[in-house]
């Protein structure tokens, strides 16, 4: 642990954790007391046994019933409190105290499947990466119930500065396994000055930047779980942020020239899928006038006749697209009817 770090009250180590694991696993935990007894069991519960488990209270408002959740756990984790400061910062604090070779990130409401360091191990050692991720299956509430992760996000080629931008290449970080040198020799998470929750985006993209090889396999070893407090609940949020993420990079990231163009394209797309996105919303709510707005910017953005095509009905009568939305694309439009138009009705971009 770094000397002064006056963010943290308290740290306890149980009397069953591994002196000299091999792999540490952080867990940060902020409002997830329904779901981190779950979290916790299943990597106690792993086939690879030489680990420890280290669960970092960020400040969390439900601390009580934290704490009580990880009751049956205590004597094998390491438990530590700080003072809120976001993911990036609760996972620095458990990086600063791990003993182990490796690390692994779970957040406190994902589930990991029984063989998941296991098989990350043996595919770190086959591949001969830094970093290696896997798939996960989606679970709990909304639209992607049951569909996997690569779905949506997929992987496909060389995991590059590049390819990171273009999201040819998305990790997925409670996947994530990797040597503990790599990210501390480059900095670990941003704790300070990023737009949304970027961090583990950011490190990823810097980490390539930095010559850290990472690599992926296609194998489910994660169940991530989806609810409405979850920022990775929303396809508005998803694509916010992304959108904050590339900006970011591009801002503080010494890109060449092939990857600030990459950024650019990345940024085009998603100014487009954003102002899509907003326009369901307001679409869900029968705020026709401004939902317009989006979608025209949207499809001038994007070029593609199948959104002006969208768009041109939506101009000549927003009652058939509605009722076509709602017919259609069902869970997406309860998704949308479940944000907050007032949220949504902003600048666009």
């Amino acid at each position: 642990m770094e000397k002064n770090d006056d963010s943290i009250f308290e740290i306890k180590v149980g009397e069953q954790v591994r002196p000299d694991p091999l792999v540490s696993v952080v867990i940060p935990a902020y409002n997830c007391s329904p779901y981190i007894s779950e979290s916790v069991r299943a990597v106690l519960s792993q086939t690879f046994h030489d680990c420890e488990v280290i669960v970092v209270n960020d400040g969390s408002k439900d601390t009580e019933d934290l704490e009580s959740a990880l009751a049956d756990h205590e004597d094998k984790i390491t438990y530590i409190r700080r003072r809120n400061g976001g993911p990036g910062a609760a996972r620095n604090s458990g990086i600063r105290v791990s003993k182990g070779e490796f690390l692994a990130f779970v957040d406190g409401d994902d589930v990991w499947r029984p063989q998941f360091l296991e098989r990350q191990l043996n595919a770190l050692k086959e591949k001969g990466c830094d970093l290696i991720y896997c798939d996960a299956r989606y679970f709990g509430e909304g639209l992607k119930e049951g569909r996997t992760f690569s779905e949506r996000s997929p992987s496909e080629g060389p995991v590059t500065v590049e390819s990171l931008i273009l999201g040819k290449c998305n990790v997925i970080l409670s996947g994530t396994l990797l040597k503990k040198k790599a990210v501390v020799e480059f900095g670990m998470f941003k704790e300070e000055g990023l737009p949304m929750a970027i961090e583990d985006y950011e490190l990823w993209v810097r980490l390539c930047s930095k010559g850290v090889k990472i690599d992926y396999q296609r194998e489910i070893l994660l169940d991530y779980r989806v609810h409405q407090s979850n920022i990775s609940g929303s396809m508005l949020r998803i694509v916010e942020r992304s959108l904050a993420g590339i900006r970011y990079v591009k801002e503080t990231i010494d890109l060449n020239d092939t990857e600030r163009l990459a950024a650019d394209e990345s940024i085009r797309v998603f100014e487009s899928q954003l102002n899509m996105e907003r326009a369901k919303v307001l679409l869900a709510h029968g705020r026709f006038e401004e939902s317009l707005k989006y979608m025209q910017l949207g499809a001038s953005k994007n070029g593609n006749k199948k959104l002006r095509a969208i768009a041109g009905i939506m101009s000549l009568s927003p009652s058939i697209l509605l009722f076509l939305f709602k017919k259609f694309r069902r869970e997406e439009f309860e998704q949308a009817l479940n944000e907050n138009p007032a949220l949504v009705a902003k600048n666009a971009v």
